[in-house]
């Protein structure tokens, strides 16, 4: 994960993998309750199909938007949540 943009109201996380890519008709519905890609008998045990769906809840409580992409066959998936920053305070990343 990599902080992209820091404007002080909103930040800007990219989080990448390398694991299986993401088809056109599941980047639709990938932040639906139980949503998963294709099974295989070697990912038969993966997860449930809630994280996303848990990151999309989390921040739209503060007031942001995530969006997920894959770019093509054999480079995984990106995943950019954006939440907003309280008024009171100013978006601050860590910057390393």
């Amino acid at each position: 994960m990599r902080v992209v943009d820091d404007d002080g109201e909103t930040i800007v996380a990219a989080v990448r993998d390398t694991g299986a890519d993401m088809s056109a008709e599941l980047l639709v519905r990938v932040f639906e309750p139980f949503v998963q890609g294709a099974q295989s008998m070697e990912r038969s045990a993966d997860g449930l199909g809630i994280g996303l769906t848990l990151v999309k809840s989390l921040v739209s409580l503060h007031d942001g938007e995530v969006s997920a992409n894959s770019d093509s066959l054999g480079h995984g998936s990106r995943i950019e949540p954006t939440p907003r920053c309280s008024r009171r305070a100013r978006c601050t990343s860590p910057r390393s």
